[in-house]
């Protein structure tokens, strides 16, 4: 799948909302078969610093707002 768009919004220090697109994709079964497109949507991840590092908290595939 891949992600595209992506907007980052600091809440805090250790605290950020990432709102992006998605596309999940099937590669081609053959030459005579194209790319299958299998879902595209819009996501919403919480994240968190721990330790120094950024961690993905939740992901909403299908956030309601």
């Amino acid at each position: 799948h891949m992600h595209a768009n992506h907007a980052i919004t600091f809440i805090d220090k250790d605290h950020a909302r990432m709102d992006a697109y998605y596309i999940t994709a099937r590669a081609a079964g053959g030459q005579d078969q194209p790319l299958q497109v299998l879902a595209v949507g819009r996501s919403i991840d919480e994240l968190v610093r721990l330790n120094g590092k950024w961690l993905i908290q939740v992901r909403d595939v299908q956030p309601t707002n």
